[in-house]
């Protein structure tokens, strides 16, 4: 049975910080070494397993008198890089870390980046609610566990529905469809980048929020449906060489998506329907390159992708161009496919800059009998 102690322990943590300072509306190029506290609850239980004594839930984060003078006085020149330990140890023994409480960090001013611990399995709500100078997230999961429905699997969760100073609202759309699937999430500002550890990413995990970078460091295969979409600011997202596919609305509406590396990844097979329709500022300045095993472009699937100016799918496996794959692109220049590729009703329409000359099917010309895929001047006029 399990015997909870009541008593809250704290654990003094020590944080080296680098000089890179975040600071509220100012910049500052002091570093140092702080001391900082959480508080845990410790609950004694077997099944933490050999070597445990039980589990600790992080239940609140505590600064020191000194760093909460210096949070009064506006002062965040001495910022903290909290890691939540995999574990903490009694005098009398260890106990695995594996849950944080709702709003465990919230409004904690001086946190400049968090790292869950290895050994989470939960997450509250909230529980960042409020850090309005965080800027670098680390976790392993997206929203409160790795099978949360709903609202609660998405990254949106972690900061809470109450408005904050700092913070700027993000509508999470966490099942597509109506509006009666969103919620509403206060982000802070400064939050740029997220690295998300796993293997796994739920749909519509990131949909929403207003960061610039996010990094998938696991072995992630799928990148499901909605999980990247309607994304103000994300410009890049750096994505494994494990992907094999990319799922319907995956990026969808993320206009200001700049950076994605499809040379790398050598495992996709698949990019489906609308998987980026509305970005329009990817590809910009560069080709679109794609490895071999490529077989499936989706309807829409580079619809309104108004930037990008040249695609080189020859080296793929792709047999068809679905419909409308990549209307309304009207920097597209230069396209090369693969021999014998048929394309979809629509798929290159509204191309305004796309010529018969720099269209390119195997070693010859695209045939006019799939001019229903073209303009209908695109095609040259034989006298």
């Amino acid at each position: 049975m399990k015997k909870v102690i009541s008593v809250i322990l704290s654990l003094a943590l020590v944080a080296v910080l680098s000089a890179a300072v975040v600071g509220c509306s100012k910049e500052a190029d002091k570093s140092s070494t702080t001391v900082t506290g959480i508080n845990y609850s410790l609950e004694k239980d077997a099944a933490a397993g050999e070597g445990y004594l039980g589990f600790a839930t992080v239940k609140k984060y505590v600064l020191s008198d000194e760093q909460s003078k210096a949070v009064s006085k506006e002062n965040y020149s001495n910022m903290i890089d909290l890691v939540i330990p995999a574990e903490y140890e009694t005098e009398n023994g260890k106990y695995k870390v594996n849950a944080v409480a709702d709003g465990a960090f919230a409004n904690q001013l001086l946190l400049r980046s968090v790292t869950f611990g290895s050994n989470i399995e939960t997450i509250g709500a909230g529980c960042l609610a409020g850090c309005a100078n965080l800027s670098s997230l680390t976790i392993d999961f997206a929203g409160a566990s790795k099978d949360a429905v709903n609202d609660k699997k998405t990254v949106g969760y972690l900061f809470g529905t109450s408005e904050s100073s700092g913070c700027v609202s993000a509508t999470v759309n966490y099942n597509g469809g109506d509006s009666s699937n969103s919620a509403t999430y206060y982000i802070p500002s400064a939050l740029k980048t997220i690295t998300l550890t796993g293997d796994v990413v739920s749909e519509y995990a990131f949909n929403g929020l207003n960061v610039s970078n996010v990094v998938l460091a696991g072995n992630v295969e799928t990148i499901p449906e909605g999980s990247f979409a309607e994304m103000g600011k994300i410009v890049s997202v750096t994505l494994p060489a494990t992907v094999k596919a990319i799922k319907k609305a995956a990026f969808k509406n993320s206009a200001a998506l700049i950076g994605v590396n499809f040379e790398t990844l050598t495992a996709l097979t698949e990019i489906g329907e609308e998987a980026f329709y509305g970005c329009s500022k990817l590809g910009l300045n560069k080709t679109l390159s794609f490895a071999a095993a490529l077989s499936v472009i989706g309807e829409k699937a580079f619809y309104n992708c108004a930037a990008l100016k040249a695609i080189d799918l020859s080296a793929t496996t792709v047999e068809k161009i679905s419909e409308l794959a990549f209307y309304g692109d009207s920097a597209l220049e230069s396209v090369k496919l693969p021999a014998d590729t048929a394309l979809g009703k629509g798929s290159f329409k509204s191309c305004e800059k796309l010529t018969y000359d720099n269209f390119s099917v195997g070693n010859g010309k695209v045939d006019d009998k799939y001019k229903d895929a073209f303009d209908e001047d695109f095609f040259p006029v034989i006298s």
